[in-house]
């Protein structure tokens, strides 16, 4: 792996990626700027009425068609008579397509000129899928398995800009491999027949680096991946959700190897947080083997894997 190519490599920020159409949706966390500053540029950006918390405090279901702003507690900081700072962005149902990826960078840049705005060390993104991307609960079994053995690797990919996570993470993220129970999820695992099994073994808590306990929601039937730092920089956010599609698509039955992977689980070593600062070439590079089939692809994972960043890769990002 010649490092000094990936630092020249340029990660571009692209109309369409190498992935599935799966449908997904995004959430990005920020802090310090007006929640009502926000809200207004976003309502410029998609003229609708846009606040979760007018459906959050009603009866009525979300719209998940349209860009939203919600408040969050991790994030937010209540001022008096009414105002607030912080929130999360909700995007509507995206698709691997031009509109979807031209409305995502509205949304970055719009962030970016927002006076105030930070994305700190608070601040997650997190990616929902479609849980019909896996149909079958064996599937979704088949994704949590695989994120389990290469959780060290996808963790770090996913702290982004940085190369350690975000200080909330082990709060609203933590990882698997720093379950005390690990071992006995990862036995129970086979034995599993319906998603709403899936969801009963891990008591319906949505705080893992990977949830699934939306799968047995209507409101929100999804499979969401929460370990990312936040930032506004379109090009990590693409690159994040691109790898997140193929991982899915490597669980589905004519992409897995249950075999190499159940391998590995009888061999598993609980993976602990700080190990994922550490860079494991061998490990990745299985990882990124399995779920791409494009080389270009391969090198934009490991440029985000490694943090082999240019200045056109950075962008200029309210992050603290």
């Amino acid at each position: 792996m010649d490092k000094r190519e990936l630092k020249e490599l340029n990660l571009e920020y692209l109309k369409k990626i190498d992935a599935p159409n799966f449908p997904f949706g995004i959430e990005i966390e920020f802090e310090k700027a007006l929640y009502s500053k926000v809200e207004y540029e976003l309502y410029k950006l998609f003229p609708t009425k846009i606040s979760l918390e007018l459906w959050k405090n009603s009866k009525k279901k979300p719209d998940y068609g349209k860009w939203a702003l919600a408040l969050d507690a991790s994030v937010q900081e209540y001022l008096g008579y009414g105002k607030y700072e912080g929130g999360e962005i909700n995007s509507p149902i995206l698709h691997n397509n031009k509109k979807s990826w031209i409305e995502l960078k509205q949304v970055c840049e719009m962030l970016k000129q927002i006076e105030n705005l930070k994305i700190t060390g608070n601040c997650g993104l997190h990616i929902h899928v479609d849980k019909k991307s896996l149909p079958t609960t064996k599937e979704k079994i088949n994704l949590l398995k695989m994120y389990i053995v290469y959780e060290d690797i996808i963790n770090k990919f996913s702290y982004g800009l940085k190369n350690e996570p975000r200080i909330l993470l082990y709060k609203f993220a933590r990882p698997f491999g720093q379950d005390p129970k690990i071992m006995e999820i990862i036995n129970e695992l086979d034995k599993i027949e319906t998603d709403e099994e899936l969801t009963k073994l891990f008591k319906k808590d949505r705080r893992y680096g990977l949830n699934v306990i939306n799968i047995v929601n209507n409101d929100k039937p999804t499979l969401e991946k929460r370990v990312s730092n936040g930032t506004t920089n379109k090009r990590i956010i693409q690159n994040d959700v691109r790898m997140t599609l193929n991982l899915f698509n490597y669980a589905r039955k004519e992409n897995f190897d249950e075999e190499y992977i159940n391998y590995k689980l009888k061999n598993y070593e609980p993976i602990f947080l700080n190990k994922s600062i550490f860079d494991d070439e061998e490990k990745a590079s299985d990882f990124a083997n399995r779920i791409y089939k494009n080389e270009l692809s391969k090198q934009y994972f490991y440029k985000q894997y490694y943090k082999e960043y240019n200045d056109y890769d950075i962008e200029k990002t309210n992050t603290l």
